[in-house]
């Protein structure tokens, strides 16, 4: 019994210090059975969400291709990892339709109702848990909605934008500008202080001139460029004073797809 109360205990300890480890043992959380692939990539998407919830930067974008596991880590592991470590921060995830939001949010509460969870970080306790948010007892909140949904009055530390929207629609100029809009217009002002709140925008790129493209032309937005075949040789920081050095041409997660799908994918 001491041995298996080690084992909880060593398990918590791990999951409140390194985003990485609890964003596996989210996975296999919101999707049981099914087999993680762990890859560099996770590690610098982590690391960077870190570094945001320290306060070492306040601006992040990740810019990922589909199906790499993005939504997981940003928009459902960190917001549950966040109001972990302090029950009355105040989280707002923005995503393109409302169904997409629910689904976040459903993964967010199998993550934060799971024994793990509640052992690892016992302050955190639930309040309300309706269909769009769930409260903490110490004033915190995850809130999910669409990037045209009800947001009006309210206020977060923490603005996450997730794929802002559709692929069918990005040819679309009139589509880009509303998307631009309700974010210089009515998102960034959810920021309950707008120096010390963050924003994090992870989507895949559609367009030159997407949300994303958009911001790149502003100053302070730390840019994680993590494409499907890198395009450049670069450095990646997956840690502090540690690097992925991404060689030009290699595909993202070859586990996840190879070389030759994307280029059957591309031509």
């Amino acid at each position: 019994m001491n041995m298996h109360k080690q084992e909880r205990a060593a398990l918590s300890a791990l999951v409140r210090d390194d985003l990485l480890s609890f964003g596996t043992k989210c996975f296999g959380t919101v999707w049981p059975g099914q087999r993680f692939q762990p890859n560099w990539h996770h590690k610098s998407i982590t690391y960077e969400l870190t570094r945001l919830h320290k306060g070492e930067n306040n601006r992040l974008i990740i810019a990922q291709p589909p199906r790499t596991l993005k939504s997981l880590f940003a928009s459902a592991a960190w917001p549950s990892w966040t109001v972990g470590l302090d029950p009355t921060r105040q989280v707002m995830v923005i995503t393109h339709t409302t169904s997409f939001a629910a689904e976040l949010h459903r993964q967010f509460r199998r993550v934060v109702n799971s024994e793990w969870y509640k052992t690892a970080f016992p302050k955190m306790r639930i309040k309300t848990d309706k269909v769009t948010e769930t409260t903490t007892t110490r004033g915190g909140s995850v809130f999910y909605c669409s990037i045209e949904g009800a947001a009006t009055g309210r206020g977060c530390h923490h603005l996450v934008v997730d794929d802002p929207m559709k692929a069918t629609v990005v040819g679309r100029d009139l589509a880009r500008q509303r998307v631009s809009e309700s974010f210089t217009e009515s998102l960034y002002s959810r920021l309950n202080n707008k120096e010390t709140g963050s924003i994090t925008v992870v989507a895949q790129r559609l367009h030159e001139d997407d949300l994303i493209g958009r911001l790149l032309k502003q100053p302070d937005w730390y840019h994680l460029n993590l494409p499907a075949i890198a395009t450049e040789h670069v450095r990646i920081p997956i840690g502090p004073a540690q690097f992925y050095f991404r060689p030009e041409g290699e595909v993202l997660h070859a586990e996840w797809e190879s070389k030759g799908s994307l280029d059957k994918t591309r031509s």
